[in-house]
């Protein structure tokens, strides 16, 4: 009876064993796909390559270090595995940070993009993290790139996205995209706090680059409040969602609301609390 136990605990073993082999496998070479895929749109579209004037994107990606020995020609040695599961045990991002400059940040042609997919209505920019992507808008289905490349087919990467209730021309630009575990797409937002006040994020939408510095990080839940600001539109706007932003980030840069201010908020997964959020919160400054 024992021996029997044995065996089909073993069988289970194996089986399980096997089955997340196959899952890394499938999930290592998608990786390694959707970043190939997004780099090569990225030069595709590049308008200029200079970097912006307060830091520089990694020379090397956290997706090369993890997976270069799936790429041909390369000996490349993975990093050993520092995490279980897909979005629950992220990779910290490697940043290497350059004396402050003067460069014009890249620009990309953003009307190729939407000749490409007319889901693109721009880019998002967050220098020396990697985040650098393309931004889809469906409002008649706002998740539609949750689970779906930028060719449009199935993709547990999806591609950043604004939220359906926002226009181009919302006083608060809501944008959501993915924490996965080989710290690609928007996994960095998990490890800002504090000390990342200041830095810049770049959105190309609406025919032009807008810069926005960030003011605010909160770790949070899927009910904060902060997702019901999407239009602030006069001074009362403004001072209302700047109250809100104040109660869940004490330390944010103080702020008085004028007319005319405008802010984006980048929005991803966190697992240190249930239904857990990781937002930055930026002000407009050009």
């Amino acid at each position: 009876m024992k021996k029997a136990v044995l065996s089909v605990a073993l069988f289970v073993l194996v089986i399980t064993t096997a089955g997340a082999g196959v899952w890394l496998t499938h999930y290592f070479l998608e990786s390694r796909e959707q970043q190939e895929l997004f780099s090569q749109l990225r030069e595709d579209t590049a308008v200029q390559t200079s970097v912006s004037r307060n830091s520089s994107a990694p020379k090397e990606t956290l997706v090369d270090r993890w997976f270069g020995f799936l790429k041909p020609g390369t000996t490349a040695t993975p990093m050993p595995n520092q995490g279980a599961e897909n979005e629950e045990t992220p990779v910290p991002p490697v940043v290497e940070e350059e004396p402050a400059g003067v460069a014009e940040p890249v620009r990309h042609d953003t009307e190729m993009l939407a000749d490409r997919n007319e889901d693109c209505i721009g880019w998002v920019t967050v220098p020396g993290t990697g985040i650098d992507y393309p931004v889809m808008w469906t409002p008649q289905e706002p998740q539609k790139y949750l689970q779906r490349s930028f060719q449009g087919e199935n993709s547990s990467y999806g591609v950043p996205f604004l939220d359906g209730r926002c226009t181009p021309d919302s006083g608060n630009l809501i944008l959501y995209g993915h924490n996965m575990f080989d710290g690609s797409m928007f996994t960095p937002l998990i490890y800002f706090d504090s000390g990342d006040l200041g830095r810049l994020v770049l959105l190309e939408i609406g025919g032009e680059l807008r810069e926005y510095e960030i003011i605010a990080v909160a770790h949070t839940t899927a009910k904060s409040p902060l997702y019901h600001y999407t239009e602030v539109d006069s001074v009362y706007g403004a001072a209302a969602f700047l109250a809100a932003v104040k109660s869940e980030c004490p330390e944010m840069t103080p702020l008085s609301a004028q007319d005319g201010m405008e802010f984006v908020t980048l929005s991803t997964c966190e697992v240190s609390r249930e239904d857990g959020r990781a937002l930055v919160i930026g002000r407009r400054i050009q």
